[in-house]
């Protein structure tokens, strides 16, 4: 079901001759396909804001909610994708646990296939993870096309870890503050799946 058009223009969070920037609610994909072309949060948002269209510079998962930037032009999208790759924007994630986690550096590996046809055939999830450093050259399971997939190291600080609320059982849920390091797909949720 598309996201109605009052949410997202309650949800703006910014918008000048550039850029606009929105708190993304979850489930609404950002990066468009032939199913769902108009129900990406660019087009959504376009048409919430009465704006011809607007181009992705980042994204984040379907299931993920957060600050999402949106540009209004080719220069501005190109710009920002030169900040990105200089390392000019600084990300910082929120992740909430049902249980503290420790602070400080997370090196994992994870395999690093494409897994669009696992996804086909099992559906979306984290990816496959190894908590301690594969042997040199090793690599996972075969594929679907017979060939074996490298090992990809992952890197994520946690910053903090603090109790912030209580759920309808009345325990505490966790909130993390996290600076991504490598910036894998599904890294955070696969290395958090890990804790």
């Amino acid at each position: 079901m598309p996201c109605p058009f009052g949410v997202l223009r309650q949800r703006l969070l910014h918008s000048d001759s550039a850029y606009v920037v929105i708190h993304k609610p979850a489930m609404l994909p950002c990066q468009p396909d032939n199913a769902n072309a108009l129900e990406s949060v660019a087009a959504r948002t376009a048409a919430a804001l009465g704006t011809e269209r607007l181009l992705l510079v980042h994204r984040l998962d379907t299931c993920t909610e957060g600050c999402l930037v949106l540009a209004k032009n080719a220069a501005a999208q190109r710009s920002f994708n030169g900040w990105m790759q200089k390392k000019k924007v600084k990300k910082e994630y929120k992740v909430l646990t049902t249980r503290p986690v420790e602070t400080g550096l997370r090196r994992d590996w994870m395999c690093g296939g494409d897994f669009r046809e696992y996804s086909k055939t099992f559906g979306p999830g984290p990816r496959l993870l190894a908590t301690c450093a594969p042997e040199e050259g090793e690599k996972t399971a075969l594929d679907f096309h017979g060939q074996g997939w490298e090992w990809k190291e992952c890197l994520l600080e946690v910053m903090s870890c603090t109790p912030v609320e209580r759920n309808e059982y009345g325990e505490f849920l966790y909130e993390s503050r996290v600076k991504l390091i490598t910036g894998r797909t599904h890294q955070i949720r696969a290395q958090f799946s890990a804790m």
